[in-house]
């Protein structure tokens, strides 16, 4: 495995991958159930990694009010981002939601270093279009693809604060239905084509 600047290198037994990482740099201003769900159409090989780890409530608190005094100190006209800032704080305070370091990457492998190009720029669209901005993992691409590896926990890089009920629905865990093989009404006699890189196994009307 060789790292470079922008992209990685995998040598197998059977053939060479590379890889490409990004990171986010600015979530969306509202999450929803399902806003990845279009990733999951997109015609290329990735891996997507998010991990949480809860704060305690003070020090979530003084999370909040340190960005809140940030804003008003700039003299930001964000008035409604003031404004989300004391709901969460009631929401945290009350004990409906938590808060927490959060991270968040996407490896995307390809053949060749022409299609990695490409497919990295699918995925960055795809996000772009739900109102998150991807930045390249560069300087961080090694500690990005290790830290997707299980026990890790401790490389994760561009660790942000995130409330609980973000991070539900952005790690929603939606799929395909795959279908059944076996004890389907008409068996399995054949496969119906889907707009996805998969096999789904479904009989054929």
């Amino acid at each position: 495995m060789f790292f470079s600047a922008e992209s990685g290198q995998i040598n197998h037994a059977n053939g060479t991958q590379y890889f490409r990482g990004l990171e986010v740099k600015e979530f969306s201003e509202e999450t929803a159930t399902g806003m990845m769900d279009s990733l999951l159409y997109a015609p290329c090989d990735y891996v997507i990694t998010q991990s949480y780890t809860c704060m305690s409530r003070e020090e979530a608190k003084k999370a909040i009010k340190r960005t809140r005094r940030l804003l008003m100190s700039a003299d930001d006209d964000a008035v409604s981002q003031r404004l989300d800032l004391d709901v969460a704080l009631d929401l945290l305070t009350s004990g409906k939601i938590a808060y927490g370091k959060h991270h968040f990457s996407i490896m995307v492998y390809s053949p060749s270093l022409e299609s990695l190009v490409a497919d990295t720029n699918e995925i960055s669209n795809a996000l772009n279009n739900i109102g998150i901005t991807p930045v390249p993992a560069e300087i961080s691409l090694s500690a990005a693809y290790m830290a997707q590896l299980p026990g890790n926990y401790n490389l994760r890089p561009r660790k942000g604060e995130l409330s609980s009920q973000n991070f539900v629905e952005l790690a929603a865990l939606h799929n395909f239905y795959p279908g059944k093989r076996d004890k389907a009404p008409g068996g399995c006699d054949g496969f119906t084509a889907h707009p996805v890189r998969r096999w789904l196994l479904y009989q054929p009307a």
